[in-house]
């Protein structure tokens, strides 16, 4: 509320139709000023919420949004995966109500639980896959610090250091200043070219450095389209509209369809919560492709 200026409901006359996507993320105090809001329009719009409750809950309070769905005209959409690998099917099926136990975690990830090695280790080896694939390998963790962790082994493996480089986007959440090298893999963090595809999440790999590190040119991995990346000026500080793509929370993969990556629980004191899981593992399209590392490290990744 000390960044965001607060419109008035009466910005919401012009609007008809009101969609509210992820719902079951709502806090409770965002969800009743919301619903206040809709319910003193006298144009009375249509509002339409769509929620999974079993995916992600709310960071702080929650419970509210879903008390109000329940009470409300509701229809049961059929679930549609983005695989059709069965026994990926059958272990997101196991998960989504229910915390598996150690077995059934054994018999889904087999070698591709990588618990007995450093994270450097870790993402040198998602790296050589990325490479070898030809396809991009992300890490989705559990909080933002983890993403900064890999992020950071992903740097020293490139032999990357933070000294004279840009400050990456302050929305973001992340520390990293970004080195626009080529070959650099960035997320995107601002709508501003949508018909090129420059928009928040959008992943792109440096072709050209330009001005030195200050400008480069990118191209979008999912369409293949090329555009320009140069600093931007916000409440008085200058950064990239961009952070490195190497790893994201599982909040922000949130509707990402991935062919390859890992499942980071960086969380040593608490667990994630309930939800984080599943959304996790259903962001992959194949069983093969998904990966799991746990935060406690320990021994060299000597064999593969």
């Amino acid at each position: 509320d000390t960044k965001v200026k607060w419109s008035p409901p009466s910005a919401l006359r012009r609007i008809d139709l009101i969609l509210m996507d992820e719902a079951s993320q709502y806090e409770d105090p965002e969800w009743q000023r919301f619903y206040t809001s809709v319910k003193e329009q006298p144009h009375l719009p249509y509002t339409c919420v769509v929620a999974d409750f079993q995916q992600l809950q709310p960071v702080s309070s929650g419970g509210l949004c879903k008390k109000f769905c329940e009470r409300m005209q509701s229809v049961e959409l059929e679930t549609v995966y983005r695989t059709a690998d069965e026994k990926h099917l059958l272990f997101q099926n196991r998960i989504r109500m229910e915390q598996p136990d150690r077995e059934t975690l054994q018999e889904y990830f087999e070698d591709r639980h990588w618990e007995d090695y450093t994270l450097q280790e870790c993402v040198a080896y998602g790296m050589e896959l990325a490479e070898k694939e030809k396809e991009v390998f992300t890490w989705l963790t559990a909080t933002n610090r983890g993403a900064a962790e890999v992020c950071e082994a992903g740097l020293r493996n490139l032999g990357i250091s933070q000294e004279e480089v840009n400050l990456c986007d302050p929305t973001t959440k992340s520390t990293l200043r970004i080195l626009a090298r080529p070959g650099i893999i960035l997320r995107l963090s601002r709508n501003l070219d949508k018909q090129r595809g420059f928009v928040n999440g959008a992943l792109a790999e440096v072709c050209e450095s330009l001005r030195g590190n200050a400008v480069c040119i990118a191209r979008l991995l999912g369409s293949g389209n090329y555009v320009l990346i140069h600093p931007m000026e916000e409440d008085g500080a200058v950064f990239l509209p961009c952070c490195y793509g190497y790893a994201t929370t599982i909040r922000r993969a949130q509707g990402a369809s991935l062919k390859m990556g890992c499942i980071y629980f960086d969380q040593q004191k608490f667990a994630a919560g309930r939800g984080y899981g599943y959304v996790g593992v259903s962001r992959f399209r194949t069983r093969q492709g998904c990966h799991l590392c746990m935060a406690s490290f320990a021994g060299p990744m000597s064999s593969r």
